[in-house]
């Protein structure tokens, strides 16, 4: 029951991102129908990344959460934060020492610009609501005990 719960869970923690790309593409593709392959295929691939990101940052989080039988809401709200903040400082920096060329970034955009920290922030937004997503569906206690710690049970379910 626990691993379908987790299953289901990791399969409704990107629809906030989803369901966001799925407005923005559908209001894109009312004004160009003759385009519209084209934005298809740029949604999949979006959908494809937003799944690979929840399953990169979340399975981490989760199993390392799950071992040390921590199981609140607000700590799996800030290991997630904690790690995509890790991440984009990782990026960040790698953009510093490493600029790319006009050519490969013809806007010049990078994360320590003011649009690439309101893009960190609007990830961090749908990591938040994902995760949280994610606890409601397969966390959560459901026999009302109190919440804090799991029944002793290790991340493989022995």
């Amino acid at each position: 029951m626990p691993l379908k719960r987790e299953a289901l869970g990791f399969a409704l923690a990107p629809l906030p991102v989803v369901l966001q790309l799925t407005l923005l593409f559908g209001i894109i593709l009312l004004d160009r129908p003759s385009d519209s392959a084209s934005v298809i295929e740029a949604w999949l691939q979006l959908v494809v990344a937003s799944y690979g990101v929840c399953l990169l940052v979340g399975t981490p989080v989760h199993l390392v959460l799950r071992w040390q039988n921590r199981c609140s809401l607000p700590t799996y709200l800030v290991a997630t934060t904690a790690v995509v903040a890790v991440i984009a400082a990782a990026i960040g920096i790698f953009q510093l020492l490493l600029p790319a060329s006009p050519e490969q970034n013809p806007h010049g955009f990078h994360l320590a610009s003011r649009a690439g920290l309101a893009a960190m922030l609007l990830f961090e937004g749908a990591a938040v609501t994902g995760a949280s997503i994610f606890w409601r569906v397969s966390v959560r206690q459901r026999d009302g005990q109190s919440s804090d710690v799991r029944p002793t049970t290790s991340a493989w379910g022995d």
